[in-house]
């Protein structure tokens, strides 16, 4: 119990009107008894009225302990005070003052002396004092207020879900609010930040940032704070289960098909490292009679291998090259196709090799490079036919070797299939062996 009596009410608050005074700044020429903030009362109260004084008034006194005491009273119910123009008229705040925001969701303290700056509306002369802020619930879509940060406990249960956070401007400032998903469902719940704001969550790939991210199981949470220049930084959040923190996605039959990114990568938490590998080039067909003349290898198909920020994306078209079709009798090999993943990354296939004839030596396909990753490596090259002389001539070039292994060994009669992805076909002294497909994975 407070040694001290607390007011609750204002002095004089139920008295008649005419019997309180509002006391005025300055003093009342017409009435010299009246008392002001500037003079209090005039030295005219205090002689005797023999000697010509005049008394002072009760209502003044009355005007008096009820301006002080309405202060009183709003400071024992824990009331604080706003930034008011009538205090930046009479020279502004002193360092030290700390008043509470428009909106109640937070004090600032002055730093200068003298300060005429108004905080709500963004300065540097003032600095938020630390809060935890409410707890409060969402489940539509829904702007989340200044006045809402603390603990956001947001519900996709009913669909869908998009909420914005506030303008990380300097009227803000720092603060921070941590938002935790509850529901189960498997609807997508997205945290946005405003107009040209930024999310910035994993800064060592890009300093970037990105847009939104997503919140992706129950109990999952980001802790985010603002820095007053447009950005919320993650400074802290829940860790991945094994379940969706991991995984591996290959493409291998050739032709283009959609990837439907999931949300761990849509939402930027973590990124996926991409290899993207060109289709091999077909070996070189060759004629065993009357000479034997024998096809040289084909090349690999290039590979790109990148980490990938997916962050906002949906979806992504993937391309696999398709091994090149071995050449025919006395006949070039074709060229391996190309793959790619989207936008970010590409890898031609592997060169054509060579057929053999009667009195040539069939050159083996070059590897095919590839680009847009921060590795890019150009398959191995198919080795040459043999210069054909007559029966007997050596065998024929092997296809060229990927980054997944050697190509195809030539042959003598039906040629063989290469099993490295990517890899070149051999040659043969007959039709000659098609290069391998490409190959594209998406690991994280």
């Amino acid at each position: 119990m407070a040694d001290y009596k607390i007011l609750t009410i204002p002095f004089g608050r139920d008295a008649v009107p005419d019997m309180v005074n509002d006391i005025p700044s300055d003093p009342i020429v017409a009435e010299p008894q009246r008392a002001s903030f500037k003079q209090g009362f005039p030295s005219i109260t205090t002689i005797p009225l023999v000697a010509g004084g005049i008394p002072p008034e009760g209502q003044d006194f009355n005007g008096i302990l009820r301006d002080i005491t309405e202060h009183v009273v709003h400071q024992n119910k824990g009331g604080m005070y706003k930034f008011e123009p009538e205090v930046v008229a009479a020279g502004g705040y002193p360092k030290g003052a700390v008043l509470e925001s428009n909106d109640g969701s937070g004090l600032f303290v002055s730093l200068v002396d003298s300060n005429t700056e108004d905080f709500n509306s963004g300065s540097a002369q003032w600095q938020r004092l630390a809060s935890e802020g409410p707890v409060v619930s969402i489940s539509v879509d829904s702007s989340i207020s200044s006045g809402q940060l603390g603990l956001v406990l947001l519900d996709a249960s009913g669909g869908n879900r998009t909420f914005t956070l506030p303008s990380a401007g300097a009227a803000l400032g720092v603060r921070e609010v941590v938002l935790r998903r509850i529901d189960v469902s498997a609807n997508s719940l997205v945290i946005a930040a405003a107009g040209t704001n930024k999310l910035m969550l994993d800064t060592t790939a890009g300093t970037a940032g990105q847009t939104s991210t997503e919140l992706l199981f129950a109990g999952d949470y980001m802790r985010l704070r603002s820095d007053g220049a447009g950005n919320w930084w993650c400074v802290g959040q829940a860790q991945l289960p094994g379940s969706i923190a991991s995984g591996l996605v290959a493409f291998t039959e050739p032709g283009v098909t959609t990837y439907s990114v999931p949300a761990v990568l849509r939402s930027g938490r973590t990124r996926p490292r991409v290899t993207v590998t060109g289709g091999g080039g077909g070996g070189g067909g060759g004629v065993n009679s009357p000479s034997s003349a024998r096809g040289a290898g084909g090349g690999a198909g290039g590979t790109s291998i990148g980490t990938i920020n997916l962050a906002g994306t949906s979806s992504v078209s993937v391309t696999v090259g398709a091994g090149g079709s071995g050449g025919g009798s006395g006949a070039n090999g074709l060229a391996g196709g190309s793959s790619s993943f989207g936008v970010y990354l590409s890898a031609l296939g592997g060169s054509y090799a060579a057929g053999g004839t009667a009195s040539n030596s069939p050159a083996g396909g070059l590897g095919g490079s590839a680009s847009g990753g921060s590795l890019n490596l150009i398959g191995g090259s198919g080795s040459d036919g043999p210069l054909s002389s007559g029966s007997g001539t050596a065998g024929s070039g092997d296809g060229g070797a990927s980054v997944w292994g050697g190509g195809s060994r030539s042959a003598t009669g039906a040629p063989l299939v290469p099993t490295a992805p990517g890899s070149g076909g051999g040659g043969s002294d007959t039709v000659g062996g098609a290069g391998a497909h490409g190959l594209v994975v998406i690991e994280w």
